[in-house]
């Protein structure tokens, strides 16, 4: 089972013709933090309104969970699951770099949004984003890069890539992989972003820039000067961050690191 927040835009901004061509974004383990910690829904409200991007739904998505195992569904704003069997399935879904969560979502999750709400998304990757911090963020980034057909755009937070053997060698595969995938890729992480024995998440995610930089991806990687592994940043810039990504005329970012550094 699973819980998930749908945010549509309004009537106003949507005709029939809009519905049935509707952009979205989902948000990998995004129904705790997202809209409290950024506004993201009063952000694309206003960016559809000013015509900075295009017409699009959000789905904020729990981790999944399994009745029979003991576990539990989290408790609004709880950031992880109650129970070790929640745990469980939450490193089962998001820290492995396969194509099972994309093709969850693909396949069943916005199938049943659209039937349920009566509206049809887009095909077309270019108007499809994955969107994660933390374990949501290589969740994100697994499901686009396994399924760039059908998901082209990829926001990454504070993302572990090193919490997990998959993810800590997952900018090698990028770096081994040709051709590029056509995916448009932002990353961000605080300078004191968590470092523990598994490592350090500022450095892997520069890892990551690098090995985007070296395959030549359309990406955009920056550190938060003084932030942490929070959600702070990205709510002071999250509207530039999102009509950056849906903006294909707009160009990469030739640096990671110190080049890369915005002050929180």
């Amino acid at each position: 089972l699973r819980d998930f927040d749908v945010w549509l835009p309004d009537a106003d901004s949507a005709s029939n013709e809009d519905t049935d061509n509707l952009g979205v974004i989902v948000v990998a383990d995004g129904k705790a933090a997202w809209r409290f910690a950024t506004s993201i829904d009063v952000v694309l409200s206003n960016l559809i309104h000013q015509k900075k991007i295009p017409l699009v739904a959000l789905v904020l998505c729990g981790v999944g969970y399994e009745p029979n195992t003991g576990a539990e569904t989290m408790p609004p704003k709880a950031l992880f699951p109650q129970s070790m069997a929640g745990m469980v399935q939450r490193m089962r879904e998001l820290d492995v770099v396969s194509e099972e969560f994309g093709e969850h979502i693909d396949g069943e999750l916005l199938p049943f949004i659209a039937r349920h709400h009566g509206v049809t998304f887009s095909s077309d990757p270019a108007k499809r984003v994955m969107c994660g911090q933390s374990s949501g963020g290589i969740a994100a980034l697994s499901a686009a890069w396994h399924r760039p057909d059908r998901f082209g755009k990829v926001i990454c937070i504070s993302t572990s890539f090193c919490n997990s053997l998959p993810g800590y060698m997952f900018p090698q595969e990028v770096r081994l992989t040709s051709p590029k995938k056509p995916l448009r890729i932002y990353l961000s992480v605080g300078e004191h972003d968590v470092v523990t024995e598994h490592g350090d998440w500022c450095e892997h995610t520069l890892l990551m820039g690098k090995a985007l930089a070296f395959k030549g991806y359309d990406y955009r990687c920056e550190v938060a000067e003084g932030g942490g592994h929070t959600l702070r940043y990205t709510g002071t810039k999250l509207g530039n961050i999102l009509t950056w990504v849906f903006d294909a005329s707009s160009g990469s970012s030739e640096e990671c690191g110190a080049g890369a550094k915005s002050r929180l």
